[in-house]
């Protein structure tokens, strides 16, 4: 064999090598952010973890793939009643396995009367069409419909990690808001079924911060409607109770654990540059 027949016969090795290794990591790559990524949150309810820091009155998530509603402030359209009982703001993100949510309120979680429950839909509704979507007798206290999910978060104790269920709802309890327009808002789960429990901390700020932060994780396989799906559709809610004194609902997507279409295709790409030009060097 000529050094010219045999450099085009180790360049051609080079190119199916390169491409070789080259789908190796990709697949390597891929595979991981697909169904292995985790976040590094704590539940402490300190949510710096999260990239926020409200000692410095930064309320803002440093994750792009965070949801979050920011309203410090009682001045709310729906809102009845003064700062003491607002929700000052909702944030949730999901990885892999979990989806992580923290509530910062100026109104204490603690107490027999704290009995509201999160709602947690995955129906590609906006937050006024789910509240529209429910029974709508008049002098129902409680009714049919609304959020799919209702996440207990009822009377935990300061400054404690403790587990609570997660329902999948049959009834609502629920009140008016008093002023023009009423509208009911559901607020603490009547009947249902739970489908497991999670784990939440409440932790209250003070140092001139004077806030209350609920933080909790809670397995995604608790939702079959996520199963292999990619970025779904999420809406949380939480209203306050008695004489309805302040709500917020918050809007995102939940990853999931599916591989990405995008991801799929760059692989079957690779494979067949690979494939060419392992080809077209065999016939040179």
């Amino acid at each position: 064999m000529t050094e010219r027949h045999r450099s085009k016969s180790f360049s051609g090795l080079g190119f199916y090598r390169f491409f070789s290794i080259l789908a190796f990591f990709a697949v390597c790559i891929f595979s991981h952010s697909a169904t292995g990524f985790s976040l590094a949150i704590s539940l402490d309810g300190n949510l710096e973890d999260w990239g926020i820091n409200l000692a410095l009155n930064d309320w803002k998530p440093d994750s792009s793939t965070a949801a979050a509603a920011i309203e410090n402030g009682w001045g709310r359209a729906h809102s009845d009643w003064n700062t003491a009982y607002d929700l000052s703001a909702m944030y949730f993100d999901s990885d892999a396995d979990n989806l992580y949510f923290a509530v910062v309120s100026a109104n204490s979680f603690i107490g027999t009367w704290a009995h509201e429950d999160i709602g947690l839909d995955f129906r590609t509704l906006t937050y006024d069409q789910i509240l529209k979507s429910g029974e709508t007798q008049a002098s129902a206290s409680y009714r049919t419909g609304y959020f799919t999910y209702g996440i207990d978060i009822a009377n935990v104790p300061k400054n404690t990690l403790a587990s609570r269920n997660v329902y999948l709802v049959e009834k609502w309890y629920g009140e008016y808001w008093k002023k023009s327009n009423p509208i009911w808002f559901p607020f603490h789960v009547k009947t249902g079924t739970s489908v497991g429990t999670y784990s939440l901390f409440n932790r209250y700020l003070n140092n001139g911060i004077n806030r209350w932060v609920l933080e909790g994780s809670i397995p995604l396989d608790y939702f079959p409607c996520l199963d292999g799906e990619c970025n779904t559709s999420a809406q949380m809610y939480l209203a306050r109770v008695t004489c309805v004194k302040d709500w917020i609902t918050v809007s995102g997507n939940i990853k999931g654990t599916c591989v990405p279409e995008p991801a799929t295709l760059l692989l079957l790409g690779i494979g067949a540059l690979s494939g060419g030009f392992y080809k077209i060097r065999r016939k040179k």
